[in-house]
């Protein structure tokens, strides 16, 4: 067994909802794109005041045959966190098995490597237990981050959300155990900007990669109703003359939720760039973490962590993100 590296902080009350709020928008990075990439990505993400997170590039290693060295990526984060030590790092994670999982987190620690678990989906509830008692990496703020992941699938298919957030809640009841060892647990949900899945369980922290993906592949703008708390996706086809019409009718569709929450118009919309959209997509992302705020009564969570961000520093795209991170995206009239 590892020994224990927390630092065994006491546990803070939570803050009311007047305080001053934190950032509704992160930043997370791939590990597997390079390490001059990252590092340029947390440059700009520090400098913005932004949360990020590193991922490990485990999803990469199952679903396009990447090689990750633990040791080099416990490297890395180790000297990244001495520049950024507001960071966190998820270690590597082998999708399918625990035990690997286990076996490179194990590793990572032992190396004195700021990482954080992830247990995926069907893992036995008691594989937390076994986390605690070895060790978790505690941050500056007194936090201890664990991440759930293998739930995007599920998430998809409405008979699957329950049993998914039973399985996120069994863990979510090991807290008091947790605590007694002096831990502040934050619990990640790694894809999960399911309103279906939020309306059931807190996340302290969720991610999401649609709000790029949505619009660059697949020419739909992902766009967030704060008032129903569901999302609207609408065809952007502009590219395909002969998809115009429909484009133009699923935009007169939520033409109320544009006027009303996003200040623009239907034709405003067909006619922007798409730096423009993503502008409305950033948006839209920070208006799912002030629902769930309000919701779940925390002015702190969840943090929207954007997927596959920018790295490049003089990106547009960094404005919307910045913007949308610090100013509440109430409508502006």
């Amino acid at each position: 067994m590892l020994s224990t590296l927390h630092a065994g902080k006491p546990i803070a009350p939570e803050e009311g909802l007047g305080r001053a709020e934190a950032p509704r928008i992160g930043v997370l990075f791939t590990y597997d794109s390079g390490d001059k990439a990252v590092l340029r990505g947390l440059g700009e993400s520090h400098r913005r005041g932004v949360p990020s997170i590193v991922d490990s590039g485990g999803w990469s290693v199952f679903n396009a045959g990447a090689v990750i060295d633990p040791v080099l990526q416990a490297q890395f984060a180790i000297s990244t966190r001495a520049l950024y030590p507001e960071t966190r790092f998820l270690a590597l994670d082998v999708i399918g098995s625990p035990e690997e999982t286990w076996e490179n987190w194990a590793l990572q620690r032992s190396l004195g490597a700021p990482v954080e678990p992830t247990l995926h989906y069907g893992t036995d509830p008691a594989e937390f237990d076994r986390y605690l008692e070895a060790g978790l990496y505690v941050n500056d703020d007194g936090d201890a981050w664990v991440n759930f992941g293998g739930m995007v699938a599920s998430s998809s298919r409405p008979t699957w959300i329950r049993p998914t957030m039973a399985w996120v809640a069994s863990i979510k009841r090991r807290l008091p155990a947790a605590e007694s060892l002096g831990y502040r647990v934050r619990f990640h949900g790694l894809g999960m900007t399911t309103p279906s899945a939020n309306d059931i369980v807190k996340f302290d922290g969720v991610d999401s990669s649609y709000w790029l993906i949505s619009l660059a592949r697949f020419r739909t703008l992902p766009l967030f109703d704060p008032e129903r708390r569901r999302w609207a996706r609408m065809l952007l086809a502009s590219a395909k003359p002969e998809y115009e019409r429909e484009s133009r009718v699923e935009l007169h569709a939520v033409r109320d939720l544009l006027r009303k929450h996003y200040d623009t118009e239907p034709a405003a919309v067909w006619a922007m760039d798409d730096g423009e959209r993503y502008g409305l997509s950033i948006r839209s992302h920070a208006y799912f973490a002030d629902a769930y705020r309000r919701r779940h009564h925390d002015p702190k969570a969840p943090i929207v962590y954007l997927a596959a961000a920018p790295t490049k520093p003089d990106a547009p795209v960094w404005e919307h993100i910045d913007r949308w991170a610090h100013t509440s995206p109430r409508p502006l009239r």
